[in-house]
């Protein structure tokens, strides 16, 4: 096994209205070790349950949460930015600087943390533009 216990015990989570256990367990991770050294990461091993949604939700890329919720991918790693290209030749870009620049961005969402005690901080993205099924979609 390549995994080894997290000390945190099981949980029962809810995705879109889907419930199911996950399992904390713990990996050496690292993307290119000449670049940057393995670090042991947290994550949660889903069960069955919870792998029949959308899973959007599943992208893993949240970096503040509260304390008492389990550690998120990029709150252990420090990466402070990343950039989704879900198109032909699918790419996930993760960088330590931010990588907008000047003001052409939306906030981090606190709102639902404020109001609603929501255990993260919410990621929200303003889209230049669709295609779907190679057509551009009109806004």
């Amino acid at each position: 096994e390549r995994t080894f216990d997290s000390g945190l015990s099981n949980t029962i989570e809810g995705f879109d209205n889907n419930q199911g256990k996950v399992v904390w367990r713990k990996a050496g991770f690292s993307f290119d070790e000449d670049l940057q050294p393995q670090q042991n990461l947290t994550f949660g091993v889903f069960g069955p349950d919870l792998l029949d949604g959308p899973g959007g939700v599943f992208f893993g890329l949240i970096k503040d949460t509260d304390k008492w919720i389990r550690p998120s991918f990029l709150g252990q790693t420090g990466y402070k930015s990343f950039c989704v290209d879900l198109r032909d030749n699918s790419t996930l870009t993760l960088s330590k600087q931010a990588m907008i620049l000047g003001d052409d961005y939306i906030p981090l969402t606190r709102d639902l943390n404020r109001r609603y005690k929501a255990p993260v901080v919410h990621y929200i993205a303003k889209a230049a533009g669709f295609i779907v099924n190679g057509l551009p979609l009109k806004l």
